[in-house]
């Protein structure tokens, strides 16, 4: 048995013409209401401004006094280094590598080419066509003269890479190390690369 919709209960047919006509109804409503509404005339009410006044003292400065400080009582302690401990000297930054924080690093004189240009590649690494790459500490004093070396981590090589480093590091002249405005002594950690210049 089959069910057929008649046209005039189809939904999906009626909706654009129930679509139009609920809007045009809705406008008609709204339209209605507007123009018979009762008109409202809103007036503020005057206020009367009231003028502020302002009465000015004058307060007499006081001073107070400080209280006296409290008398320092000296409190008896043991002494805290035992006698039997020995002495540690302060380090000196000379003896040995010693890090010293500072604003700004030392630099050569003319860049650090002025240490390739003082760097004479040694003659048995030069015979033999040996690179290698020496790190060295170099200890910089106020005035800006290096009067320390040492080698952190050699090449690896006995070829002279080490003493040809340590003889260009002292070779140049320094920029100092400034701490805030004042120049302070310090160790600067350089790798040196010696290579040869390939020839094509």
């Amino acid at each position: 048995m089959h069910f057929y919709k008649g046209k005039h209960v189809d939904l999906r047919r009626e909706y654009r013409k129930v679509f139009e006509l609920s809007v045009i109804i809705s406008l008609l409503l709204t339209i209605t209401l507007f123009l018979i509404r009762p008109e409202v005339n809103i007036t503020p009410p005057k206020l009367n401004p009231r003028k502020a006044q302002f009465r000015i003292q004058e307060v007499p400065q006081t001073m107070q006094k400080r209280p006296p400080p409290r008398p320092s009582v000296p409190v008896e302690t043991e002494n805290a280094v035992d006698p039997d401990l020995p002495v540690e000297p302060e380090q000196d930054i000379d003896d040995g590598y010693v890090f010293v924080p500072y604003d700004s690093p030392p630099a050569p004189v003319g860049g650090y080419s002025s240490i390739r240009r003082n760097l004479i590649y040694p003659q048995k690494a030069l015979d033999a066509g040996i690179e290698g790459t020496v790190v060295i500490a170099v200890l910089i004093d106020k005035n800006g003269n290096a009067i320390k070396t040492e080698i952190l981590k050699d090449s690896g090589k006995d070829v002279g890479f080490e003493q040809a480093a340590q003889k260009a590091v002292t070779a140049v002249k320094w920029h100092p190390a400034m701490q805030r405005e004042h120049r302070v002594k310090i160790w600067l950690t350089i790798p040196i690369r010696f290579i040869l210049k390939q020839q094509i």
